[in-house]
C-alpha cells in the first residue's frame, strides 16, 4: 500500500471512530467492574504466550490470584494452562456452528473476575465474528459486564505481523477495543533492535494517529525457557534450586517484568491506566517518528 493511499484510508477510518486509543477513557465509571485483556498477535511464534505467561506471572505476584481467569484459546499448544492451570477455561474461536458459541463463556467469566484471554495464530476472521456476533465492543448491555477491553498485540517485527497490526487498526474503534503494541526483542533474528520498523511509514502513522502505547518485552535465555516448558514451570519458580548465576539471571529477568506490568498496572489488576500515561511519555518519541526503543549502542553500554 502506498503512503498516499494508506493515509487516505487511516483518514477515512478516523472519521468515522475516535482518533485516540484513550484507554482512561474505556475505563468504565466502576472500578469494582472486571477487564478483558486479549492477548494475540495472529502470526505464529512471535511470543503471545511468552507475554500471558509473564503477565500471570505478574499478576500471582501481586497477590492478585482470586481476581482472574486464564482462558486458553490455543487449542494447538496449552503452554500456558499447563503453568497455570489452578484458575483456567479453554475455547475455541472456530466456524464450527457447533463450536462458535464457545468464546462467549469469556462474557460470562468477566462477571467475575478479570479474564485473560490467550489466543492463537490465524484466528482473525473467527475472532471478528465472534465480536460482530456478540456486539460485545458496542452494545450497552455488553459493556455492564466489564471496565475494560484492551488487546496486547504481540509482534516480532517481521513484515506480515506489523502488517496485520495496521489492518487491525483500521477495522476496529480505538475507544472501544483500545489496542497496545507489544515487541518481543526475543524473537530477533540478529542481534539488532527494532529501529528498522522507523522507516516503515504505514507503522509508524498509525503510531501516532492512534497514540499506541509501546511495551517492550524481557528477554529470557532459551536455555532458561526450555526449562520452564520442559518442567511447566512459572517463571518465580524458575531459580528454584538453581546456581546462584541462574538465580541471579532470573531475579534479573523478573525485574524487569514487574517494571513493564507495574507501568501498566499501578493499582488495580483491572485497571490498566497506565497504559494512557506509557502514551502520554511516549508522545515525544511519535513526534519525531521514532519508537521508544533503546539504540544498540545503548543496548551495549548497560
Amino acid at each position: 500500500m502506498s503512503k498516499i493511499a494508506f493515509k487516505q484510508k487511516m483518514e477515512k477510518y478516523a472519521s468515522k471512530s475516535p482518533k485516540k486509543s484513550d484507554i482512561s477513557a474505556n475505563n468504565r465509571e466502576t472500578s469494582a467492574k472486571n477487564s478483558i485483556y486479549f492477548v494475540g498477535g495472529e502470526k505464529g511464534g512471535v511470543g503471545k504466550s511468552f507475554f500471558s505467561r509473564c503477565m500471570l506471572d505478574y499478576f500471582i505476584a501481586k497477590g492478585w490470584t482470586d481476581e482472574f481467569t486464564l482462558i486458553e484459546a490455543d487449542p494447538t499448544i496449552d503452554d500456558v494452562s499447563s503453568v497455570y492451570s489452578d484458575s483456567y477455561d479453554k475455547v475455541m474461536f472456530s466456524d464450527n456452528k457447533f463450536q462458535k458459541n464457545e468464546p462467549d463463556l469469556i462474557i460470562d467469566r468477566a462477571s467475575d473476575k478479570t479474564v485473560i484471554v490467550n489466543l492463537p495464530s490465524n484466528v482473525c476472521q473467527q475472532f471478528d465474528s465472534w465480536l460482530r456476533r456478540t456486539k460485545i465492543l458496542t452494545s450497552v448491555e455488553a459493556k455492564e459486564y466489564y471496565a475494560n477491553i484492551i488487546y496486547f498485540f504481540v509482534s516480532d517485527g517481521c513484515y506480515r505481523s506489523i502488517d496485520r497490526f495496521i489492518t487491525q487498526l483500521q477495522e476496529y474503534s480505538m475507544e472501544d477495543l483500545p489496542h497496545c503494541l507489544v515487541l518481543n526483542p526475543g524473537r530477533l533474528t540478529c542481534a539488532g533492535t527494532y529501529h528498522y520498523l522507523e522507516e516503515y511509514t504505514p507503522l509508524m502513522e498509525a503510531i501516532k494517529t492512534y497514540d499506541i502505547p509501546i511495551l517492550m518485552l524481557p528477554e529470557l535465555d532459551s536455555d532458561l525457557q526450555f526449562k520452564c516448558d520442559q518442567n511447566s514451570l512459572s517463571y518465580r519458580g524458575l531459580g528454584n534450586g538453581q546456581k546462584f548465576t541462574v538465580k541471579q539471571k532470573v531475579k534479573n529477568f523478573l525485574s524487569q517484568v514487574d517494571a513493564l506490568f507495574d507501568g501498566v498496572f499501578p493499582e488495580k489488576i483491572n485497571q490498566p491506566q497506565g497504559l494512557t500515561k506509557i502514551a502520554i511519555e511516549q508522545k515525544e518519541y511519535r513526534q519525531r517518528n521514532r519508537l521508544p526503543i533503546a539504540t544498540r549502542a545503548e543496548i551495549l553500554a548497560s
